[in-house]
């Protein structure tokens, strides 16, 4: 194939991976988690508050290489959340671009380079499950960009005769790899493949000390680009371990359930979860998990036969690196497994092995001429890109179309944000949900700093003079028997795409009646005083609904509160 051929190609490709991330961006998917608006507000704080984190410590702990090239989107398109997804958008795509550069590195002087390039981009292009992380505001998307500019640097330099030159590449090929740890916490384990494959490569060169200066300046580039997160992480090592403590597996037991689950998501069973997936959709359709068998099968091949430790080290890297990367979701057992974003590090190699597949099987048909094999390989490469490209747009619309991923996004919360900005009265506002001042709302709000947050929906606070505007999303209901003397100050409750309110909004006049009976007043501390108090008796093993009326009286000097109650029978039994 001629280099003007192979670059028009890889054009059309990436072209193509860029429309299949970029359609209808900005409605699929709907809403925004809560997950993705916090990201946005922290973004936002790098790109227009002086804000300059070399980790963030908020939200379990986050790498930050994504949110300042979100700054950057942001600078320059807005601060909206459009531009945070965009982001993972164009990283997305340029994935695709750098896989197809990195499999050329890989198979420098192979006459299956080009197709094997060629058709790894279009696999990744079309993977539905990588366009879907490409729509999403998530560090993760960034992961499988610096492995591939890691890999195909590394490997650039270790073809590189001796000069400068190659010296050159490889430090800079050590900068990305120490770059890829500030990209998701699974890049965690790029080293294992790494070093697996690299000390392949040393044994074959028969550890000559050139050898061992090119490790050296390699290293030399790692360590410069880690030691900044690594001294952070020695003066908190309590936010190294932290997620991983949260998601790891609780006994051996649980750890091969989990091994279980990840190893069916390639071609059986997938992320269940909406938000990542169309549910339990695989990677990899039946062709492309046949291709990927033989791909597999052809990597050991290639391994066994290889004369030079290049080579060599480039089969250990492919047999090593689906379970490397599998590992992060096979051992958070304590979270969804198998998941398709915590196996984002299987990308960009994983799209490899079915191209090793298809340009197998068509050089192992006998008698046939170059001509007609270059013919089938290319009918292969526009089948994925069509064919493929066509059912991903479906999958997408179909996802993005999906009542329950509105609301696992928050949709609702979306929707009542954009109610709350179109409100231009002075009423006091306070918005009941089931996080506590949620981002979706910190990220969507105009003035959120002056709404007063509620967590849950069994609180109706009044404002001390003037209207009360308070609002319950749909996650946070109040409840039912409160309904009939809320019902008349009822403003809106529009629909979601169930039909069910999106959220109820109730304007509630100074002096309102909140229908609670009075109590003797109890006053405490002169910082709040119950007034009133209804009990909904309930028997043995029911729960009871105790509701209680609160008038604050001033502000309290401590910075929180807990409410006891106790349960006495007629006789001067205490039961609770």
């Amino acid at each position: 194939m001629s280099r003007k051929s192979f670059i028009l190609l890889a054009a059309l490709i990436v072209l193509l991976a860029a429309a299949l991330r970029l359609a209808a961006l900005p409605t699929i998917p709907p809403g925004l988690h809560y997950d993705e608006a916090a990201n946005v507000i922290l973004a936002r704080g790098i790109a227009f508050h002086g804000e300059r984190p070399l980790f963030i410590t908020a939200y379990t702990g986050k790498e930050t290489l994504w949110f300042y090239l979100a700054a950057l989107v942001m600078r320059l398109a807005g601060p909206s959340p459009f531009s945070a997804r965009l982001t993972s958008a164009l990283v997305g795509t340029l994935t695709v671009a750098a896989t197809g550069w990195l499999v050329r590195r890989l198979y420098p002087d192979d006459p299956r380079r080009d197709d094997l390039a060629l058709l790894s981009m279009a696999v990744l292009a079309v993977a539905f499950w990588h366009g879907v992380l490409s729509r999403l505001a998530f560090r993760a998307v960034t992961q499988p960009l610096m492995q591939a500019l890691s890999l195909g640097l590394l490997w650039g330099g270790l073809a590189a005769p001796p000069s400068r030159r190659r010296w050159i590449n490889l430090l800079v090929a050590g900068l990305a790899t120490g770059l890829t740890a500030y990209t998701y916490l699974a890049a965690r384990l790029f080293p294992i493949p790494l070093a697996v494959a690299l000390l392949v490569w040393l044994v074959g060169e028969r550890v000559r000390l050139p050898r061992f200066l090119d490790l050296a300046v390699y290293t030399l580039g790692a360590v410069i680009a880690t030691a900044p997160l690594a001294a952070f992480f020695l003066r908190h090592p309590e936010l190294f371990t932290a997620r991983i403590g949260q998601v790891a597996p609780a006994s051996w037991a649980d750890a091969l359930d989990g091994w279980r689950l990840a190893l069916r998501m390639f071609f059986l069973s997938g992320d269940p979860l909406w938000r990542f997936n169309l549910p339990l959709k695989p990677l990899f359709g039946p062709a492309l998990s046949a291709c990927f068998l033989i791909g597999l099968g052809i990597v050991i091949r290639d391994l066994i036969k290889a004369t030079t430790a290049l080579d060599r080290a480039r089969g250990a890297l492919l047999i090593v690196w689906p379970l490397a990367m599998l590992a992060p979701t096979a051992l958070a057992t304590g979270s969804v497994t198998p998941s398709n974003l915590r196996a984002v590090g299987l990308a960009p190699l994983i799209a490899l092995y079915p191209a090793l597949g298809i340009v197998g099987l068509v050089r192992w048909l006998p008698g046939m001429k170059a001509i007609w094999r270059s013919r089938l390989i290319g009918a292969a490469l526009a089948l994925i890109a069509v064919g493929g490209g066509a059912l991903t747009l479906r999958d997408t619309q179909r996802w993005g179309r999906e009542p329950t991923l509105y609301y696992d996004n928050d949709g609702q919360l979306v929707a009542l944000a954009d109610y709350l900005n179109q409100q231009t009265d002075s009423a006091t506002r306070y918005v009941a949900a089931y996080h506590y001042r949620h981002p979706t709302l910190a990220a969507l709000s105009n003035g959120f700093t002056s709404i007063h947050s509620l967590f849950g929906g069994k609180t109706l606070v009044l404002a001390p003079e003037g209207d009360t505007l308070t609002v319950y999303a749909r996650d946070a209901l109040p409840p039912a028997d409160w309904l009939p003397w809320l019902e008349p100050y009822l403003t809106a409750s529009p629909p979601g795409p169930d039909g069910t309110p999106d959220f109820l909004a109730y304007r509630l006049p100074e002096g309102f009646d909140f229908g609670v009976p009075p109590v003797e007043p109890a006053n405490f501390a002169n910082l709040i005083r119950l007034e009133g108090a209804s009990l909904h008796p309930a028997q043995s093993g029911e729960e009871a609904e105790l509701v209680l009326a609160w008038r604050v009286l001033a502000d309290s000097n401590r910075a929180d509160y807990a409410m006891i109650a106790e349960v006495w029978d007629e006789w001067g039994f205490r039961w609770l």
